[in-house]
């Protein structure tokens, strides 16, 4: 007689639609029609009263909507909070190391070998910076062991590398003294790449024209060359510098003692040729010119009768005299001797022909006139004879001139044999 529904007070089972013997019958539940609707429904017997719970379908599927709704919100909050914490680890432990694993990594590959990676998130971390700082530092092992063998020899030598992606450049420890640039010393860290190629590039500036890669490098007031070699792979460049300043010092002295007389100590045929060959590259120093062709007179005379020894001084008094004579000139010149007893001068940058014939002719104002001592204190009158040969239109060549000039001395020479047969005496008694 009793119910939760104020409308269904003091009905029976069968006026809301209920079966009383279905109601005894099925204590598992069952459906029916409950006041039109339908509804599960399931009773049980308690002492002497029927006792039933009637849950209409429209009722029962709202609540499993419900508790659907509250299930998937409560799985979706669970997720969300487990998405976020995984993601908070994720983030503090793996996340974090790895991009502090990516910027030391990025600067070692720059070139910054200083740089130590100590990341200790957890294990996997620590071993990874226990293996990177294991391996930067046997690269600065090798560096310093390249180092050391290059100290070992006798040559001044640095070894540098870099890579288009580096800030810094990575050099043994005599660059930046080969170099002479004031910079970090420190082969660990290095100069910075830009800075570095830039004094590559000026090195590059001033070649030594001796084919072997090597450059004049200017620190202060004195000249130093370096030999420079380089390799370049991709990014990457490596190069060796070697301090040949000696080298290049020795050889260059080698070179002008082989232009020079070993006796005389003026310009050999060689070095002549080779100081011709520079002059007339510029013509406009060149200007009027000539060469005078001279032979010492009487040389074989004194050989004969006074020795070589005393032949030797006989042919540093004429270069002494043509010396002399050359310090008066209006012009320039070049003095050499072409070998024996045969000497050559080149008169050159004068302004006009009228000078420069005026000095040429002056040389016979020091012919027969001058004299040398012998070892024996007897002295010895120095006799030459000279020829000469104008730089013109026509006689431009160097090579030309020398015949010419050569021509015109034979001449003389012949001239003053005939003068001296005339006068009654040997032309070639040259002591008095």
């Amino acid at each position: 007689r009793g119910a939760t529904e104020k409308g269904d007070i003091g009905k029976t089972l069968a006026d809301i639609g209920i079966s009383r013997e279905e109601a005894l019958a099925d204590s598992d539940g069952f459906h029916a029609k409950v006041n039109g609707e339908t509804a599960y429904c399931i009773f049980t017997v308690l002492e002497d009263s029927l006792i039933g719970y009637v849950v209409p379908h429209s009722a029962s599927h709202y609540a499993i909507l419900i508790n659907s709704l509250m299930m998937a919100a409560g799985l979706l909050l669970v997720t969300c909070l487990m998405v976020y914490s995984v993601t908070r680890f994720m983030e503090k432990y793996v996340i974090r190391g790895v991009t502090e694993m990516n910027g030391a990594l990025k600067e070692i590959s720059e070139g910054n070998l200083s740089r130590t990676v100590d990341i200790r998130r957890n294990r996997e971390f620590s071993e990874l910076s226990d293996h990177i700082n294991a391996m930067v530092n046997s690269l600065l092992a090798g560096t310093r062991k390249i180092s050391f063998i290059l100290d070992q020899t006798d040559l001044n030598i640095g070894v540098y590398e870099y890579s288009k992606n580096m800030d810094r450049v990575r050099y043994t420890e005599h660059v930046p003294q080969i170099l002479a640039f004031s910079g970090l010393r420190n082969a660990q860290r290095g100069l910075g790449r830009e800075a570095f190629e830039a004094i590559i590039a000026s090195l590059r500036r001033h070649p030594l024209d001796i084919g072997e890669s090597v450059y004049t490098l200017r620190v202060g007031e004195q000249e130093r060359y370096v030999q420079l070699e380089e390799i370049s792979e991709g990014y990457e460049t490596t190069g060796i510098v070697i301090d040949v300043t000696e080298e290049v010092l020795r050889r260059q002295e080698i070179e002008k003692q082989s232009d020079l007389d070993p006796l005389t100590g003026i310009l050999n045929r060689r070095g002549l040729d080779n100081a011709l060959e520079e002059l007339f590259q510029n013509p406009d120093r060149v200007r009027h010119s000539a060469i005078i062709m001279v032979d010492a007179d009487g040389l074989k005379a004194v050989n004969d009768n006074c020795g070589h020894y005393n032949g030797d001084l006989y042919i540093c008094g004429i270069v002494e005299t043509l010396t002399h004579y050359g310090q008066t000139l209006s012009g320039e010149y070049l003095l050499s001797r072409n070998g024996g007893d045969e000497f050559v001068m080149f008169l050159y940058g004068y302004a006009d022909e009228e000078t420069l014939l005026r000095d040429i002719h002056a040389l016979r104002q020091y012919q027969d006139r001058e004299s040398v001592t012998m070892s024996s204190g007897d002295t010895a009158r120095l006799h030459f004879s000279f020829g000469y040969s104008l730089r013109t239109d026509a006689v431009s060549y160097y090579g030309d001139l020398f015949r010419e000039a050569d021509e015109q001395m034979y001449e003389n020479k012949r001239r003053r044999k005939e003068l001296a047969k005339t006068a009654g005496h040997e032309y070639y008694e040259t002591l008095i």
